[in-house]
């Protein structure tokens, strides 16, 4: 009876059903250009069959993905919705993401930069998750899905605003009854009257955030084609910005180079570098100038504006403990 009981302990406990599988992917040119990226042969002999059509893609800040998967014979690749996905996490050329696959074609992502550090995930209420409390405080976010997002390969900052309206109901714990409600185009629709671009990423900014952006034109009111960026932590912590690709295809050079930053508050002028990852473009240096005054803190609005085309911008910041009335 002990030999059998010996025998039957291994028979009862699957390893890969306890243990998650992982694998991981680099991202190289091709991936961006083809849209679509390849998943591991190994991957596909142990758990191919039990994939389904629609693979769930699940990052750290508690938002899913639904991404369709195509099939030629023994390979699967993450298709329709991937690019979606890169896109909205701004993944470029050399970023390394690791999977752990569960069971039922679910699998958890992450993602890291140039720097071998995980990104700085936007934020996102949908999930009940409780980091980034600063932005919320005792609030609770619930987001409506007015539209389906639709996973096609619509390509644009615009596009991407308009591929989903979003309805943010902000019910603060000590004012029960009052409801804040707006649409995300309404903030996009006055910042592009002002010349103003911003990433896909501002589709899930705070009430709180919209409101000051709103503050922040109506104070500065830039009169030359602009951007706006909310300093999070990874922009601090690296002294670095990523600029929206609409903005920069068109009033940037499309390679490395120096260009100046005028302050607007005293004129005083910077160095900075315009880079290139991929499809992706940063403005590094920016250290110096972020730690300077009381400018450069979290959750602050900066408005590059151009002043000469590919040659200087102006920065001017509306800070995270201003007002907006």
């Amino acid at each position: 009876m002990a030999s059998s009981r010996r025998r039957a302990e291994p028979i009862s406990s699957n390893p890969l059903a306890e243990t998650p599988f992982h694998f991981f992917k680099v991202i190289l040119p091709a991936t961006i250009e083809e849209k679509k990226l390849m998943i591991p042969e190994k991957f596909v002999r142990k758990f191919g069959d039990e994939l389904s059509d629609v693979a769930t893609l699940r990052v750290p800040n508690g938002q899913v993905w639904h991404v369709r998967l195509t099939k030629d014979g023994k390979k699967i690749w993450f298709h329709v919705g991937w690019h979606d996905f890169v896109k909205y996490h701004s993944i470029c050329v050399g970023y390394f993401l690791v999977f752990k696959y569960g069971k039922n074609s679910n699998f958890d992502v992450l993602i890291f930069d140039m720097t071998a550090c995980d990104i700085q995930y936007p934020y996102y209420c949908g999930g009940g998750l409780k980091n980034d409390e600063n932005n919320l405080g005792s609030k609770r976010c619930r987001v409506e899905e007015l539209d389906e997002i639709k996973t096609s390969d619509a390509i644009g900052d615009e596009s991407e605003f308009k591929k989903a309206v979003r309805k943010v109901e902000i019910s603060s714990s000590d004012e029960e009854n009052e409801r804040i409600k707006f649409d995300i185009l309404d903030l996009v629709a006055v910042l592009k009257d002002f010349g103003i671009t911003v990433g896909c990423k501002f589709r899930f900014i705070s009430a709180e955030e919209r409101e000051r952006a709103i503050a922040a034109v109506k104070l500065f009111k830039p009169k030359n084609p602009s951007f706006m960026v909310i300093l999070r932590s990874d922009s601090l912590r690296k002294g670095r910005v990523l600029v929206p690709t609409k903005f920069a295809k068109k009033c940037l050079s499309s390679g490395s180079k120096w260009i100046k930053l005028q302050d607007s508050s005293d004129g005083s002028e910077w160095s900075v570098l315009t880079m290139w990852y991929g499809k992706c473009c940063y403005m590094r240096n920016l250290g110096g100038l972020l730690r300077k005054k009381n400018s450069g803190l979290l959750g602050d609005i900066c408005i590059f504006e151009l002043i000469r085309m590919k040659e200087e911008l102006k920065v001017s910041v509306f800070s995270a403990s201003s007002s907006t009335g």
